[in-house]
């Protein structure tokens, strides 16, 4: 039974597997609204990927021209009525529309690495989705070891617990990496904290370099494409799988979002050993380690690069803030304030005993044999979803919520506003959540303002329709 490893669980409102993440769609989510993360579970090597709700490619201030269409409506509209349309497509791409708009970027990976590497036996990992806690557990050398993970919104950080049955049994390593060039690891606070502080991509390119030049759209992308419509030597190299694209500020353009991660570690028993961005933990029973996030966005109007927040002194307040409270005070805060949300609404579906199996093969089975309390998962598990990203101060979950490990996303996870935004919330009113509408709220009051010269300009109307933004509060048709 699930219950024996984790015996305060729930099996109704458990993600549980038996093998760890083979890849990032199979990670389990933790977010504070802010704050995000996906843990893959791994007995010997843990990953934990993170994101920042605030952490985008490009500027807030660097917006692609608006087309002034007002004159052209009618043109439009008599080649629509004569049947050209194929015709009227061409035009309304080649003079109406933009382009995507800029991507939300990963912050890295965090890895925790055990020194032993010896076989172990009965791995479990499972989400909790009432109690919004990640568990792992697993036995090696006669020895049992577990996790604990949770994004805490009332301390503001990401924590992971370590324990270990056998004292001083738990070593391990810790490391940072990130998809993003710029990125350095330091150590700091007496060598107990590890910081990764990078700069997110001036620019990124969501359509593939051949489409663009198919197109013939060049012009739209000065950042990689010069006057002569040839793209330019630093945009050239090969990037996540796709002929050039991403741009940095080392290559010319000056600008992108700075970010930073911290970590502190508490140690029970043990040392801290510092080694080449790296801190190794020795001779351990428990471990507690607090993860920070912070970047340099400072509002829609401003310049991120020039004009932006300080990430590091947000991040050690942060980091202290939250290492002045007990491993034991944050989760019972933190237990108290998802269970305020996530207990308003009940759902059982049949009376059957609920499947000891893991979830992939429940989903696996439910078509042929059913699985009524899987359903009713599925239902509490969407709520969990908007928990865990949109809370009072942080930014409206986009088109992934707050979890994404590419540079390069699908639709560059930004906010498509024609239906994808809107879906996020239909779980807000109908099942007890009216409060975690306040980020979507906060959203519309700001693009009301750039929607209005967006609208202006464009259509010379007196309000606008989105159809995309970012946290900029940015306002822009979209490319075809």
């Amino acid at each position: 039974m699930i219950t024996d490893f984790f015996p305060n669980a729930d099996p109704a409102h458990m993600l549980w597997y038996d093998t760890p993440a083979a890849h990032w769609n199979e990670a389990l989510p933790l977010g504070n609204g802010r704050l995000g993360a996906m843990v893959y579970g791994n007995p010997l090597s843990a990953r934990i990927h993170l994101n920042e709700d605030t952490l985008y490619s490009g500027e807030p201030t660097r917006i692609y021209p608006v087309p002034e269409i007002a004159h052209q409506i009618d043109h439009v509209e008599a080649l629509l009525k004569d049947d050209k349309l194929f015709e009227a497509q061409e035009f309304v791409r080649q003079n109406w529309t933009g382009r995507q708009g800029q991507a939300y970027q990963p912050v890295g990976n965090l890895f925790i690495t055990m020194a032993d590497d010896s076989p172990v036996s009965n791995y479990r990992r499972a989400l909790d989705i009432r109690y919004s806690l990640h568990h792992e557990s697993y036995e090696q050398n006669g020895a049992t070891f577990e996790r604990t993970s949770f994004a805490s919104f009332p301390d503001n950080v990401i924590v992971v617990r370590l324990t270990a049955d056998k004292p001083g049994t738990l070593s391990f390593s810790l490391r940072y990496d990130s998809p993003h060039p710029t990125c350095r690891t330091t150590h700091e606070a007496e060598n107990s904290r590890l910081h990764l502080r990078g700069q997110a991509p001036a620019f990124t390119s969501s359509r593939v370099i051949e489409r663009i030049e198919h197109d013939l759209e060049q012009h739209r992308n000065p950042e990689i494409f010069g006057a002569d419509g040839k793209l330019r030597p630093f945009a050239e190299n090969e990037q996540d799988g796709h002929r050039g694209g991403i741009v940095y500020s080392e290559d010319g353009l000056g600008e992108g979002t700075y970010f930073e991660a911290g970590l502190s570690v508490e140690l029970e028993g043990g040392r801290i050993r510092p080694e080449r961005g790296e801190l190794h933990i020795e001779g351990a029973t428990a471990v507690t380690l607090r993860i920070a996030m912070a970047t340099s966005f400072n509002g829609p109007d401003k310049s991120p690069s020039r004009e932006g927040k300080d990430p590091a002194p947000i991040v050690k307040s942060a980091l202290d803030t939250a290492s002045s409270v007990s491993y034991e005070d944050m989760l019972q805060k933190h237990s108290e304030d998802v269970l305020r949300l996530f207990d308003r609404v009940s759902l059982k579906l049949g009376n059957d005993a609920i499947p000891d199996l893991p979830t992939s093969t429940r989903l696996e089975q439910f078509q042929e044999k059913g699985d009524p309390a899987l359903a009713a998962l599925q239902f509490q598990y969407g709520r969990y979803l908007l928990i865990a990203s949109s809370r009072a101060g942080s930014q409206p979950p986009n088109l992934q919520g707050i979890w994404n490990n590419l540079r390069r996303p699908q639709w560059s996870s930004n906010y498509t506003m024609n239906i994808n935004l809107e879906m996020n919330y239909w779980p807000a009113e109908i099942t007890g959540l009216s409060d975690l509408h306040e980020p979507l709220f906060m959203l519309i009051e700001e693009l009301a303002v750039s929607g209005a010269r967006t609208a202006k300009k464009m259509f010379n109307a007196p309000a606008g329709a989105p159809s995309t933004t970012r946290p900029s509060g940015a306002i822009a048709p979209l490319s075809m």
